[in-house]
């Protein structure tokens, strides 16, 4: 017994806080107030409780197996299949409030690892993502070299040809990339997930939950698809002249910005429509969700 409690205090904390509880809660009663009727509490510990589980990992400590575990419910006379516990789902089970220990999580096998990886850090490599747009941005006025792509392509906030390009290939890249995640995440952490629906416990998934992010699914396929439309839609991707190679003034100047051989503001916002009410878009949702 003090070497299993020794492992719950270690392992699983908060199931251990949540029988303490029950115990403090049934003593109290509600009506024992007074020093006197305080002193005489008796504070029961049913070490049937207190120990519910280990039982079952014993038999089975394989995640990724199913096995009977009917024996551990008396009086149940079906068949009970659960996969093997581990003292993550004894722990969480006291944070949800479980009276009986139960799965809580269904553990990632094979090559789903590494998607569990890539969603777990969605937030790091999208701002990594986003540093990377706008250090290209920067790269392609830059100059660097002998490099013609470099050259020529507008300044920062008056952009021409493949800055203006970014704009669309940039965001429709990331449309692609976070519609995947959302589906990933609507579909594949909510079935992880579902033995702890609507518990309220960190990380369980509940309606509100999988609506925000089929909104934000939604929204990002929305994107992919306007992005595409406009990527392969002349009046928002041009291809340059040969003879502007080196130039980006005058007439030179990007077709769908100018006006009159002039660079014209108000063109600008017209072409760029789409990408910038998709990257605000992108921003809002972003920060709403992480």
């Amino acid at each position: 017994t003090l070497e299993s409690l020794a492992e719950h205090v270690m392992h699983a904390p908060e199931r251990l806080a949540y029988i303490l509880h029950q115990v403090l809660q049934a003593a109290e009663d509600g009506h024992m107030t007074t020093p006197t009727m305080i002193a005489q509490r008796t504070y029961a510990v049913d070490l049937e409780l207190l120990q519910d589980g280990l039982q079952r990992m014993m038999a089975n400590s394989n995640p990724y197996r199913l096995k009977d575990v009917s024996f551990d419910y008396p009086g149940q006379s079906e068949t009970k299949f659960e996969r093997g516990l581990n003292f993550d789902d004894i722990n969480e089970s006291g944070i949800q409030g479980r009276d009986r220990v139960k799965k809580t999580f269904a553990e990632s096998m094979s090559i789903w690892v590494v998607v569990d990886l890539v969603l777990q850090y969605r937030v790091l490599f999208s701002i990594k993502y986003g540093c990377f747009i706008l250090a290209f941005y920067f790269y392609l006025g830059s100059s660097t070299g002998n490099d013609s792509t470099t050259r020529y392509n507008g300044s920062f906030f008056e952009p021409q040809y493949a800055r203006l390009d970014l704009w669309f290939y940039g965001g429709l890249a990331d449309a692609v990339i976070w519609s995947i995640l959302e589906l990933l995440i609507v579909t594949y952490w909510t079935w992880q997930r579902w033995p702890s629906w609507g518990t309220g416990s960190p990380g369980a998934p509940n309606l509100c939950w999988v609506l925000q992010h089929v909104a934000a699914l939604l929204l990002s396929l929305l994107g992919c698809a306007s992005l595409i439309f406009c990527c392969s839609n002349e009046t928002y991707i041009v291809e340059r002249k040969a003879s502007c190679a080196e130039m980006s003034w005058g007439e030179c100047i990007d077709p769908r910005v100018q006006h009159d051989d002039q660079y014209s503001f108000q063109m600008l916002l017209s072409v760029l429509a789409v990408p910038l009410a998709y990257w605000l878009h992108r921003f809002v949702t972003f920060s709403f969700l992480h």
